[in-house]
């Protein structure tokens, strides 16, 4: 069975497990979890630019709707702005205290 922490293969008739989940597995996991939400903020602002970039290019010089449109684009430039503050900090205080946050490893029993 494929799990997203890693393979665990298991013969449920006699309750044995071939290759437990173990440290690295663990580390495995969130690292695929911040590759994932990195990967999704990224999606999410291309798909707001996209958005506002229609609306202001239809808003056919409506004041109202130029402005909403504006207000979609900086907010997505704001997001992605976050996020990439967000990574900057995460590599700061990994090269600072000597700790792995994008590829964490863990000690397993």
């Amino acid at each position: 069975m494929a799990l997203p922490f890693g393979n665990i293969t298991a013969n449920y008739l006699s309750g044995e497990y071939n290759k437990p989940a173990t440290g690295e597995s663990i580390g495995n996991f969130i690292h695929n979890i911040v590759t994932a939400v990195f990967l999704v903020s990224g999606l999410a602002t291309f798909a707001f630019l996209i958005l506002g970039g229609l609306r202001y290019l239809t808003s056919s010089g409506d004041a109202k709707a130029m402005e909403s449109a504006t207000k979609i684009i900086t907010n997505a430039v704001i997001g992605l702005l976050i996020v990439l503050g967000s990574y900057g900090i995460a590599r700061i205080v990994e090269s600072v205290f000597g700790v792995s946050i994008f590829n964490p490893t863990f000690q397993g029993p």
